[in-house]
């Protein structure tokens, strides 16, 4: 279902958002807004002010005057809808329409029939994942840290600051905060980060998941969501089975397909030809 929201939008203008909601499924990632190890020998060569800045032009640069989709780790709304108000309001300058661009968080919901039945499931699956496997994929976006000779249960160590400049990456941002802020553990964190590949990990019945999508939707923190399963086949026909049927009675996600391809079905036009007379 697709339904034509008319609201104030971030750039302080009358906006209207093609589809209610964007799901894709996804059994890993498909793309990414993401800097570059290259950066890792820039932060050493020329300092942290400096890759910033590169970041932060890649960003306006790649996303606001090109992209029709990013795929983005967002944990909270509030720093969802401080991503989406920026990348939004970059637009405007290359002559682009909000809605020209569909900003996809990652979400690994974890469902039930029940909140209880819900939560069973991730604690299985949480206790599934290996150490070693856990500690490479946190080590992977720590620059390759070693982490081998730290205690599990213990806090995860400073981070060196060639790596911690890199912190507006946002995995690496989301690792930093889980581990300050959250004073998560080692073990914790690679468990959180593993569980999702570093994405959202959402718990509860239909109902709870669709309230926090329906949430985050309406609060202009995200146009859609890249679904990630946990497991599969399960994970994906949970989701479909269970939470989309509660997206549709809400008026929130489609029930038949508007057009033939994923751009007509994502609401988005098709480029003009740059040697189009």
């Amino acid at each position: 279902m697709s339904t034509d929201q008319g609201s104030q939008g971030s750039q302080g203008g009358q906006g209207s958002r093609v589809d209610a909601l964007v799901i894709f499924g996804a059994t890993g990632d498909l793309a990414k807004l993401e800097t570059f190890p290259a950066l890792v020998g820039l932060v050493e060569r020329y300092g942290v002010g400096e890759v910033e800045a590169c970041v932060d032009h890649m960003i306006d640069y790649a996303a606001a005057r090109f992209a029709e989709g990013v795929f983005t780790p967002q944990h909270n709304l509030a720093g969802a809808q401080d991503f989406y108000r920026d990348l939004k309001g970059r637009m405007k300058k290359y002559g682009r329409p909000p809605e020209a661009l569909k900003i996809m968080p990652g979400l690994n919901a974890i469902v039930g029939r029940t909140a209880a039945e819900a939560h069973e499931k991730h604690r299985f699956l949480q206790s599934k994942i290996h150490p070693d496997v856990g500690l490479e994929l946190l080590s992977n976006q720590l620059d390759n840290m070693d982490l081998s000779e730290y205690d599990l249960d213990g806090p995860l160590p400073e981070i060196p600051d060639h790596v911690a400049a890199l912190a507006g990456q946002t995995s690496m941002r989301n690792i930093v905060r889980w581990s300050k802020e959250e004073g998560l553990t080692i073990r914790q964190i690679y468990e959180r980060f593993a569980g999702a590949r570093g994405q959202r990990t959402l718990i509860g019945s239909p109902v709870d998941i669709a309230d926090d999508m329906e949430k985050w939707f309406r609060s202009y923190g995200v146009d859609g969501f890249l679904v990630h399963p946990p497991y599969l086949p399960g994970g994906i026909e949970d989701f479909v089975d269970l939470v989309v049927p509660e997206l549709q009675n809400r008026g929130l996600f489609r029930e038949e397909y508007e057009g033939a391809t994923l751009r007509e079905n994502m609401g988005l036009e098709r480029p003009r030809s740059r040697y189009a007379s």
